[in-house]
C-alpha cells in the first residue's frame, strides 16, 4: 500500500500545482512511483507544469469509469 499526499486549498493562485509538480518530480527522481491527479477539471495546469502538454490527456470520468487507457509516454525531458 502506498502513501497519499494531498495538496489542496480553497483559493486559487496559492501554488498547489507548483508544489504538486515539484513533489512528484522529486519523488520520481528517487525512483518512487507517482500518480498525480489534478481535480481542477476546467484547466490543464499540472500536465503543463510537468512538461507533458503534448501527451494525450485522459479525462477524469474516462479514467474513473475504466474506459480510457493508453501507454504512458515520457517526454523528451526525461521526467
Amino acid at each position: 500500500m502506498g502513501n497519499v499526499i494531498a495538496v489542496l486549498s480553497g483559493k486559487g493562485g496559492t501554488g498547489k500545482t507548483t508544489v504538486c509538480a515539484g513533489l512528484a518530480t522529486g519523488l520520481a527522481a528517487q525512483g518512487r512511483r507517482v500518480l498525480c491527479i489534478d481535480l481542477d477539471v476546467g484547466l490543464r495546469n499540472l500536465d503543463i507544469a510537468l512538461g507533458l502538454a503534448q501527451v494525450p490527456a485522459l479525462s477524469f470520468p474516462d479514467v474513473s469509469e475504466g474506459g480510457g487507457t493508453h501507454p504512458v509516454r515520457r517526454p523528451a525531458s526525461g521526467l
